[in-house]
């Protein structure tokens, strides 16, 4: 495949040393030659039933990671309401908060590429899926236990 045709085929906006990185985590995680490629060319990299989508900021010292959250993780006023709260929790010990991307809600975090390591980036990508799991397992839960409105 040539140069141009490769280029053609990039759908993520990043330098080398960031798509290498992506490449190199990827690889770190277990991935395929394959897979490891793909993540770098677009920029999602699937891990723990999740899939992680990547950017970089522009003028790339640090990349935004997000992963999607349930559709109706915002559906009520109650859900908005507990996510807010908890948010403030989540960015203060984790460094992660909600938000809401052009698909649906998600929960976002950054990365700082002043810690360019491969390794490093691996393993808070794999805390970042766990985490995300972790939290939509625990709403789940809590949904469950929650009376309606209308039991005493």
């Amino acid at each position: 495949m040539s140069a141009a045709t490769r280029e053609a085929e990039q759908e993520l906006e990043a330098s080398g040393a960031v798509l290498s990185l992506l490449h190199e985590a990827a690889t770190w995680l277990g991935a395929s030659p394959a897979q490891a490629a793909e993540a770098a060319r677009t920029g999602v990299i699937e891990l723990e039933s999740r899939s992680i989508a990547v950017a970089p900021t522009p003028d790339e010292d640090v990349l935004v990671l997000s992963t999607a959250l349930p559709a109706d993780w915002f559906d009520t006023p109650e859900r908005r309401t507990a996510a807010l709260r908890a948010c403030t929790a989540l960015l203060l010990q984790a460094g992660v908060a909600y938000g809401r991307t052009l698909t649906g809600p998600a929960l976002m975090c950054r990365w700082s590429l002043a810690m360019a390591d491969a390794g490093l980036f691996a393993g808070w990508l794999r805390q970042f899926a766990a985490m995300a799991n972790m939290l939509v397992a625990g709403a789940g839960e809590a949904t469950a236990s929650v009376p309606s409105k209308g039991a005493a």
